[in-house]
């Protein structure tokens, strides 16, 4: 299955156009990828439900998956170890601070533009700073 988030608007509008879906579909989809940021498909509750179940057969939406996670019971921050469809495991930290969120994550092998380009597109967290350390 492929991640619906490696697809561009391009290749989004054309998987639409293929399987008979009106154009607006595309913006539908990409909202609620990119600006609300959905984990799963049952929460494009603004498209058919039968659309839903077609994408959630042909995508994944998001393809990690949480393996711990440990809070600080003082002032919230959390760390988590998170691990990818293809098997690499990616540690992460969030640091709340007032109205901002912090979030640190570190590999410990990998190529750096290749990982920090795939943390891009599947992770999707609004107004936060996002570093990366090996």
């Amino acid at each position: 299955m492929q991640n619906i988030l490696n697809l561009d608007l391009k290749q989004l509008q054309h998987y639409f156009e293929q399987i008979g879906e009106p154009t607006f579909r595309t913006e539908q989809i990409y909202r609620g990828l990119y600006q609300k940021g959905y984990q799963s498909f049952d929460q494009f509750t603004n498209i058919p439900k039968s659309l839903r179940q077609k994408l959630a057969q042909e995508f994944v939406l998001r393809s990690f998956k949480e393996i711990e996670r440990i809070s600080s019971p003082l002032d919230g921050t959390t760390k988590f170890l998170w691990q990818l469809a293809d098997g690499l495991k990616i540690e992460s930290v969030i640091i709340y601070e007032k109205k901002n969120l912090t979030s640190i994550y570190g590999v410990q092998s990998g190529n750096y533009l290749k990982i920090r380009k795939k943390l891009l597109k599947t992770l999707f967290l609004p107004n936060t700073k996002i570093l990366l350390y090996f």
